[in-house]
């Protein structure tokens, strides 16, 4: 793919601002069953993870490996219609320009199902920032790497080239499997560490990234 460069952006709580969200939707299933809820944006950065099964058993749903789906999808039942309230995190409109300004060829990255993630993008006036808006083919967000391995063997781009943008540590983690850089923002769903060694970037604003880039 010659000298192209690549930003491989993370969609929920990269670039959209849906946390609150998020705790509010997992709240209400935690009401239904008597669970006691999460109490904080703080504690919900603490305990959300990837898989998403460990985070949802943390919170006190006991389900057999078969009944997660189930809880999913009620999830998404309640999220999904909800998140047209949600718009971009600060800076997040600024940043895709920029990038794209920059040079860069922007691709989209999401454990969401990949109909939903369309819907959202198409809603927000943003698809035409992104080369591909890439999905997985279910709502049960168990991870986004074989989703980028497969777009990275199709069409033959360098790893070298790529750098990935997300708020979690499975960003970092998906980065890391494919021998790509990594720039974590900290205002999304998990509180993400600094790195000691310079291996990864973090940055408390979209727009600190556009520094990032231009060097």
């Amino acid at each position: 793919m010659g000298d192209r460069r690549y930003v491989v952006w993370d969609w929920n709580g990269t670039l959209l601002d849906d946390r609150d969200l998020c705790i509010e939707s997992v709240n209400g299933m935690l009401a239904r069953r008597g669970l006691r809820q999460i109490a904080s944006t703080d504690e919900y950065r603490s305990l959300f993870r990837f898989p998403v099964q460990d985070y949802y058993r943390s919170l006190g749903f006991e389900f057999g490996d078969g009944d997660f789906p189930a809880i999913a999808r009620e999830y998404i039942s309640i999220y999904q219609p909800a998140s047209g309230r949600c718009g971009l995190v600060r800076n997040g409109r600024l940043a895709l320009e920029r990038t794209r300004a920059l040079g860069y060829s922007q691709i989209l990255l999401s454990a969401s199902e990949q109909n939903n993630l369309e819907s959202q993008v198409a809603s927000r006036g943003i698809g035409h920032f992104f080369e591909r808006v890439l999905g997985t083919g279910d709502v049960y967000a168990r991870t986004k790497a074989d989703v980028a391995r497969r777009w990275i063997g199709e069409e033959g781009i360098d790893p070298a080239r790529l750098l990935f943008v997300g708020d979690t540590d499975h960003d970092l983690e998906v980065a890391r499997s494919l021998g790509a850089a990594c720039v974590l923002y900290s205002g999304g769903h998990q509180f993400v560490p600094e790195s000691a060694d310079g291996e990864w970037k973090v940055i408390d604003d979209l727009a600190e990234l556009l520094d990032i880039l231009g060097r």
